[in-house]
C-alpha cells in the first residue's frame, strides 16, 4: 500500500524538467525503482494547481518528516529542473523506501527539515534522524526511510522473555513461529538483550501495585528492539556498500528509453522471492519457479495524454518464460463464447490460454534438467512426473481448464431479493425466521468459459440436484444455486456444449441460452479482441457513480460516489507479446467530460478521494 501511496504522489508532485543523473546510487535491494519526466508535466499541470493539492503537500510532509501545515512544493527547496527517482524494496527483515531528488535552495530545504543536523550533513555527506536516513551529494539529496517487519520484532521478544525466564503475555501455543530454529531465536536473544539492557538502565523491572505488569514490560522490550533493528538497518545504509551504481545497468536503459520516448514516468519491478521462513532449503520445483520468475524485469510507461492517459506494461522474459508464454497465446478467442457477451454492456473481458501446450512446454524445458540431475529428491520429482503423465489422459484433464473465458458486467438492476429476519415469541420462548422479499438495485454479471470436457462438470450438477433440491435445483436448460455471492441472489449455471455459463442474468438462461445474436458485441470488438487474444477489456463506468448509490448504505461511500460523478472515464486494455523478449499490454483511459489534459484530469479526481479519506 505504502508503495501505490508513493507512485500515486509522483505522478502528482512531478512538475520538474528532465535531466539526467550522472551517478545515480541506489540501495543493491530495490524491487522498485522509478524515473519521472518532470518538464512535461509541467507543460501539463500548473504550478498553481500543485500548491493547492493538499493531497501533494500531505505526502510531502510524509517524505520530510515534517509536521508544518504549512510546507509545500514551492517552499521546500526542490529544484524545479530536474528529474525525481523513487524506490522501495526489502532486505531481511527490512523493508524502505525512499526517494532520490535534486535541491535549488538548500536554505529552504534545511528550513523544513529542522531535525537535520546540517552541518553534519553537509560535513559527513550522511545523517540519520529519528526516522530517516538523509544522504547529501552535491545538490542531490537522497532520503530513505526504513520499516522492520513486526512479527521479527515480536519473535525476538519472545526468545528474551523465554531465555530470562519471564511470563511471556503474548506467547501461546497455538501462535509459536517454527519456522526459525531454536539456537538462531537464543543467538539473537543474547544479541538484543545488550539493548534491552539499556532500555532499562534506570529499573530492573517494571513493576505495579500487585506485581510485575508483564504486559508493559513486554511492549517496551519490544520498542528497544524496534531501536536496535532500526539502528543495525541504518549502519547498514549508511556504508557504501549498501548502494549501487546503476547509470549505466541494463536496468536503468530500460527506465530511460521510456522517458526517452516521451513518457512521462517509467516504473521498473524486478521480481523477489518470497523469504523460505527460517529455511534456506528450495525442492527442486521451488528453484525452477524462482528461476522462471528471475529473469527479466516489469517496466510500465506512464503517459498523460490530451484525453486522459496511456500505461504501457512491458515484462521482459528469459528465453525460457517467453517459450512457455507463446505456446500458451497460441489460442484463438471462441467464436461462441463471445456471442454470450450483450452488445450493451458497461464493460466485459475476455482471456485465452493454451494450458495443454504451455504444460507441453514446461515438460520440454524442466524434465530433461530433473532426469539429468545427480540428486536424489530431483530424480524422484522426475519419476512421479512421468507417471503421472502416462497416467493421467490429457485431453481430459486440459479439457477441465479453460481455454477460452469472458466476464461480462451489465450494469444495475432491480433484482428481488429474499431477506431473513428473526422474531422472538414470548409466548413460545424462541425465535421464528421470517423471510421477506424486497426489491434492490444490483450489478448484474456473467461469466463463461470454453470446456471441452463440460460433459463431466454436468454429471456432478444433475447429482447434486438430485441429492440436495434446496441447493441446487434443475430448472429446463439450466440449474440454479439458491446461495451466491450476493446474499439472497441465486447463480444461474448453464452448460451449452462446451461453454459453461454462471450468471446472475435470469433473463440470460431463460431467453439467450443460446447467446444473444445480433444483441451481442459488435464487428469492432470482435475485431479488437482478435487482435489482442491473449488478453483483451474494455469497461465505461460513466453510469457506475449514479448507479451504485443505491446499492451501497454509508453515506462516506455515497459522497465519493457523487465526487466523482463527473469525473468518469472508459478504458481498453489490449496485450501481445513480441520479438524483443517480451509481453506487452496496455491500457487506454480516456476521459468524459471537460479536462485540459490527463495530468489535469488525474489531479482533479485524486482531490476528492484524497479528502474523503482525511474525514
Amino acid at each position: 500500500m505504502k508503495t501505490q501511496v508513493l507512485i500515486l504522489f509522483t505522478i502528482c508532485v512531478s512538475y520538474f524538467a528532465q535531466a539526467q543523473h550522472e551517478s545515480l546510487h541506489l540501495p543493491s535491494d530495490c524491487a522498485v525503482v522509478g524515473v519521472i519526466d518532470l518538464q512535461k508535466i509541467a507543460q501539463k499541470v500548473t504550478t498553481e494547481e500543485m500548491e493547492d493539492s493538499e493531497f501533494i503537500s500531505s505526502f510531502l510532509r510524509d517524505v520530510y518528516g515534517s509536521n508544518d501545515p504549512a510546507l509545500h512544493i514551492g517552499n521546500s527547496g526542490l529544484n524545479p529542473e530536474k528529474t525525481v527517482v523513487f524506490f522501495s524494496g526489502k532486505r531481511g527483515h527490512t523493508t524502505f523506501k525512499g526517494a532520490t531528488f535534486s535541491i535549488v535552495d538548500r536554505r529552504a530545504f534545511f528550513n523544513a527539515q529542522p531535525e537535520i543536523n546540517r552541518a553534519e550533513l553537509e560535513t559527513e555527506g550522511k545523517f540519520v534522524d529519528a526516522q530517516r536516513l538523509w544522504i547529501l551529494s552535491k545538490d542531490e539529496i537522497t532520503v530513505l526511510k526504513a520499516e522492520i517487519y513486526r512479527p521479527k520484532i515480536k519473535e525476538i521478544a519472545d526468545s528474551i522473555f523465554l531465555e530470562r525466564g519471564w511470563e511471556n503475555p503474548n506467547q501461546h501455543w497455538f501462535d509459536h513461529d517454527f519456522s526459525s530454529f531454536e539456537w538462531d531465536i537464543e543467538e539473537e536473544a543474547i544479541f538484543y538483550e545488550e539493548e534491552v539492557d539499556e532500555y532499562f538502565e534506570d529499573a530492573e523491572i517494571i513493576e505495579e501495585e500487585d506485581g510485575i505488569d508483564w504486559n508493559l514490560l513486554y511492549d517496551t522490550t519490544k520498542d528497544s528492539i524496534e531501536v536496535a533493528l532500526l539502528r543495525e538497518a541504518y549502519l547498514h545504509y549508511k556504508s557504501d556498500d549498501a548502494f549501487k551504481e546503476i547509470g549505466s545497468s541494463e536496468e536503468y536503459k530500460y527506465l530511460n528509453s521510456g522517458i526517452e520516448r516521451g513518457k512521462d514516468i517509467v516504473l521498473m519491478l524486478n521480481y523477489v522471492p518470497e523469504e523460505s521462513g527460517g529455511f534456506d532449503y528450495k525442492g527442486p520445483i521451488e528453484k525452477f519457479l524462482d528461476n522462471m520468475l528471475d529473469q527479466g524485469s516489469q517496466i510500465y510507461e506512464f503517459d498523460f495524454t490530451k484525453t486522459g492517459m496511456d500505461i504501457d506494461m512491458i515484462s521482459h522474459m528469459g528465453e525460457n518464460r517467453l517459450q512457455v508464454m507463446e505456446a500458451a497465446s497460441k489460442q484463438k478467442p471462441d467464436k461462441n463464447l463471445l456471442n454470450y457477451i450483450p452488445a450493451n454492456n458497461q464493460g466485459f473481458m475476455t482471456a485465452n490460454l493454451n494450458s495443454k501446450a504451455s504444460y507441453e512446454k514446461i515438460k520440454e524445458l524442466f524434465l530433461p534438467q530433473l532426469e539429468s540431475s545427480e540428486e536424489g529428491e530431483a530424480l524422484l520429482v522426475a519419476a512421479v512426473w512421468k507417471l503421472i503423465d502416462a497416467l493421467v489422459d490429457d485431453n481430459t484433464l486440459f479439457g477441465l481448464i479453460p481455454s477460452s473465458s469472458i466476464f461480462s458486467f451489465n450494469g444495475m438492476r432491480e433484482m428481488e431479493v429474499e431477506t431473513v429476519t428473526f422474531d422472538y415469541d414470548e409466548d413460545e420462548f424462541e425465535y421464528k425466521e421470517i423471510k421477506t422479499t424486497e426489491m434492490q438495485s444490483l450489478p448484474v454479471f456473467t461469466f463463461g468459459m470454453q470446456l471441452s470436457r463440460s460433459d463431466l462438470v454436468e454429471n456432478f450438477l444433475r447429482a447434486f440436484a438430485a441429492m440436495e433440491g434446496e441447493w441446487v435445483m434443475k430448472e429446463a436448460g439450466y440449474y440454479q444455486l439458491k446461495e451466491g455471492p450476493i446474499k439472497g441472489i441465486p447463480i444461474y449455471l448453464a452448460i451449452v456444449d462446451e461453454i459453461m455459463l454462471f450468471t446472475n442474468d435470469q433473463d440470460l438462461v431463460s431467453f439467450h441460452l443460446n447467446g444473444y445474436d445480433k444483441k451481442s458485441l459488435s464487428s469492432s470488438d470482435i475485431k479488437a479482441i482478435n487482435q489482442s487474444p491473449l488478453m483483451y477489456g474494455k469497461m465505461d463506468w460513466q453510469q457506475l457513480p449514479e448507479e451504485l448509490s443505491s446499492f451501497f448504505s454509508s453515506s462516506s461511500e455515497r459522497k465519493m460516489l457523487e465526487l466523482l460523478s463527473d469525473k468518469t472515464g472508459s478504458f481498453e486494455l489490449t496485450s501481445t507479446i513480441s520479438a524483443d523478449n517480451a509481453m506487452h499490454a496496455k491500457i487506454s483511459y480516456t476521459f468524459h467530460d471537460d479536462f485540459r489534459n490527463g495530468a489535469h484530469y488525474a489531479m482533479e479526481v485524486l482531490k476528492p478521494l484524497f479528502e474523503s479519506m482525511q474525514e
